[in-house]
């Protein structure tokens, strides 16, 4: 069994039968886990559970060995942001904190929140994608004026989101185009 298959000598792929399996659905790795979780008698919090589901990418050995390493970092009571810590992610206020800077032309600000996360060690590509799904929630909400169908933005925040439409559109723009970039250079804070 591998990952990656395109890396098998032809020899090999001329003696093995070949099957391919696609990624588990969110909500049967949600419920993979939670049944591992009650057999070992640990208490995780949803949002804990959702983000590393999220992480794993549909992965089920990877969500497993996620969510070993979080209980392994937190103990028996696992929450939102011990795995936010494990895995160098950020929180929806510091996300949100820089998109309003951004919106604000807060340059002092920006570099502020933006060095003191880069310093924590924050995954800047997983960063990167979660303020596309930001910023992607908020142009939905200006657009429909829907609240029911955010995925990421609370629906309470939502509403007070100053960042006009035409902003949005340029930052995912932008986000987008940086996320590109990403495997063409060895720093990407230099980005």
């Amino acid at each position: 069994a591998t990952t990656e298959p395109h890396k098998l000598m032809p020899t090999i792929l001329s003696r093995v039968q070949r099957y391919d399996f696609t990624k588990i659905s969110p909500s049967d790795l949600t419920s993979n886990l939670k049944r591992v979780i009650e057999n070992e008698k640990i208490e995780v919090d949803d949002d804990a559970l959702d983000l590393i589901v999220s992480l794993s990418d549909g992965g089920g050995r990877d969500s497993l060995s996620m969510l070993d390493q979080a209980i392994a970092y937190a103990g028996n009571k696992l929450e939102l942001h011990h795995v936010q810590e494990l895995f160098g992610l950020s929180t929806l206020e510091e996300k949100m904190s820089l998109i309003y800077a951004l919106d604000n032309k807060d340059i002092l600000g920006f570099t502020t929140i933006f060095d003191e996360l880069c310093d924590h060690g924050i995954d800047l590509k997983r960063f990167t994608i979660d303020l596309i799904d930001i910023v992607k929630d908020l142009l939905i909400y200006k657009t429909t004026s829907d609240a029911s169908i955010l995925k990421v933005v609370p629906r309470a925040i939502a509403p007070q989101s100053p960042v006009t439409k035409n902003k949005l559109l340029y930052m995912i723009d932008v986000l987008m185009e940086a996320y590109g970039q990403f495997r063409y250079v060895s720093n990407i804070k230099s980005l």
